[in-house]
């Protein structure tokens, strides 16, 4: 909806680690400590030691259970891609591109920051 913009800073995931992963209907919640999340609710893509893993696209999230890998993980990176996409890796191998969706609705929520995509 917003779009990823080439400025947007990241650094404040990197550190935080993995608490919990919730599966909805429309969304994929990563809670992490310290009050960090990752609310994803636009297509993405999984990958474990840079093979894909899972797909999903845009509210199409509620059979997921690969993101369980996640559990304990550290964000040891997060990067943008303007105008469309982020990633963000995890010890261990692990790594999720979030892909911004281009209609009237909300792609991606990210805390610490308040940032909505």
């Amino acid at each position: 909806m917003y779009g990823v913009t080439k400025g947007l800073d990241l650094s404040a995931l990197i550190g935080l680690t993995v608490e919990q992963v919730a599966l909805g209907q429309y969304q994929f919640q990563i809670n992490l400590d310290q009050d960090g999340f990752l609310y994803i609710e636009s297509s993405a893509k999984f990958y474990a030691f840079d093979n894909l893993v899972e797909e999903w696209a845009t509210g199409d999230v509620a059979n997921s259970t690969s993101l369980v890998a996640l559990l304990g993980k550290k964000i040891v990176s997060a990067s943008v891609h303007p105008p469309d996409r982020i990633d963000v890796t995890f010890e261990d191998g692990y790594a999720i591109q979030i892909f911004e969706s281009p209609d009237q609705f909300e792609s991606l929520q990210i805390n610490p920051g308040g940032i909505i995509i």
